[in-house]
């Protein structure tokens, strides 16, 4: 009975043992969510000491949840640990550091797998000729492909994809169909998203016939165009003042029994707001829910931003509300294009409260932002309207002083569109250093909040 018991006690031991690891196990192959990067560290290396001992799909799955850095030292540990590394575990660490722009580290990864005698193969290759494309530099992109195959490894259609992407991407479009042209005696077939890469591009590039043309070829050689592609497609048409013409398309598309998400839906109702069309946007915008479609934040901003183009600051306001009722967080965006709406009325008690705001949450004012409050409160139309007594030449010097304390150029500014300016409006090493001082903008009586500007500039 005692040896029972005794074994029953070390099996339920033996259990926990292998449900916890299996359980760290689980947590690593699923790109460790909601886990700390430290934690990560520690999880991984408490696997290291346990047994057995992690898998090279464990490290793959380390790597994949973005810690490429930890992912390299524990490489090494991997390797004291005769751990051997393969093609699988070099691509996971190449693939990882090329989609986070460390371009470098992943050709010395490249380079390491050579040194260590591991043949890279064709994923190993188009990871690497990809990230060159996206960094523009096609030239090594080139000669990588040139590496690929002189080590038998036959480019794909995901390598000419990359290329085209990157052709298009510096608005090479002729090179980009020149090589298109060249894909039957490659053998290569294209596909939907071969499609779709050059319909973006022609349409960036201004050429939208083209890539109209482009779109009918895809659909006459039996390739079938899915949501990505019409929504390159309507994009490109309303930015280059085809506006009708996607409406007809748009229309088409919702009588099909393509299922329409909220991406395309948000490109249409920021270009019907952007033709002015805000009442239309609103209709569109409205009946998302009996589509089932759930709006987003960039819908919800873009919706925001046409409101207040029509000037219906009190409507915006509102929509701003029921957005976080939603459960949709405004960003950096949405109330820098609240405060500029308010700005432009004049009304900088309202910008102040909702620049306090949006401080609160950690966002910053963009560039067209910060002119504007510049513009306002160096305005004689607005600092005169509060009797402060404030002269022409100190308005003007009060601009002048804003401008050189952001690093502000008039041709910096570009109200026109819903994205956010990402220009360097400061010489600060991150967004969240180019805010204003502490307790500048807070809720106090407007002469206060000029006053204290005027101070902190002069």
């Amino acid at each position: 009975m005692l040896f029972y018991r005794k074994s029953t006690t070390l099996n339920q031991k033996a259990s926990r043992l292998v449900q916890l690891h299996l359980s760290e196990t689980e947590r690593l192959r699923n790109g460790l969510v909601n886990i700390k990067k430290d934690d990560a560290v520690a999880l991984f290396q408490s696997m290291i000491r346990s047994n057995p001992l992690p898998t090279l799909i464990d490290f793959s799955g380390f790597c994949k949840a973005g810690r490429w850095d930890e992912g390299a030292k524990i490489l090494k540990d991997m390797i004291g640990r005769k751990m051997v590394p393969n093609v699988v575990t070099f691509n996971v660490l190449i693939d990882v550091c090329v989609k986070a722009g460390r371009l470098e580290k992943a050709k010395e990864f490249y380079e390491e797998m050579i040194t260590r005698g591991v043949a890279p193969n064709t994923i190993t290759y188009n990871s690497l000729v990809d990230g060159f494309c996206m960094q523009n530099r096609l030239g090594e992109a080139k000669k990588m492909m040139g590496l690929m195959v002189g080590s038998n490894c036959s480019p794909d259609l995901v390598t000419f994809n990359s290329l085209l992407k990157g052709y298009c991407k510096v608005k090479r479009v002729d090179d980009a169909m020149k090589l298109f042209r060249e894909f039957p005696e490659r053998g290569l077939v294209a596909n939907e998203v071969t499609y779709s890469i050059l319909v973006q591009g022609f349409c960036q590039s201004g050429k939208v016939k083209i890539a109209e043309e482009l779109f009918q070829e895809m659909v006459s050689c039996g390739v079938v165009p899915d949501a990505m592609t019409y929504g390159i497609l309507l994009d490109g048409l309303c930015e280059n003042g085809r506006l009708e013409k996607a409406l007809e398309i748009f229309k088409d598309l919702e009588e099909s029994k393509m299922e329409l998400d909220v991406v395309m839906y948000t490109i249409m109702i920021e270009e019907m707001c952007k033709s002015g069309k805000v009442d239309d946007a609103w209709t569109l915008f409205c009946s998302l829910g009996l589509k089932g479609v759930k709006a987003n934040v960039k819908t919800y901003t873009v919706m925001i931003w046409g409101l207040c183009k029509k000037g219906s600051l009190s409507e915006a306001n509102m929509l701003l509300r029921k957005m976080e009722e939603d459960g949709n967080a405004p960003n950096d965006c949405t109330y820098n294009t609240l405060v500029r709406a308010y700005l432009r009325d004049c009304d900088l008690a309202k910008s102040a409260e909702l620049i306090e705001e949006m401080k609160s949450y950690g966002f910053s004012a963009d560039a067209s932002t910060v002119k504007m409050v510049m513009d306002r409160l160096s305005s004689a139309a607005c600092l005169g309207s509060l009797g402060l007594g404030f002269t022409d030449r100190e308005c003007e010097s009060f601009e002048l002083r804003g401008k050189e304390r952001f690093r502000l150029r008039d041709d910096d500014v570009d109200d026109s569109d819903t994205e956010c300016q990402s220009f360097e409006i400061c010489s600060a090493s991150s967004p969240g250093d180019c805010w204003f001082p502490e307790n500048f903008f807070t809720p106090q009586p407007l002469r206060v909040l000029v006053f204290r500007l005027r101070t902190w500039l002069f």
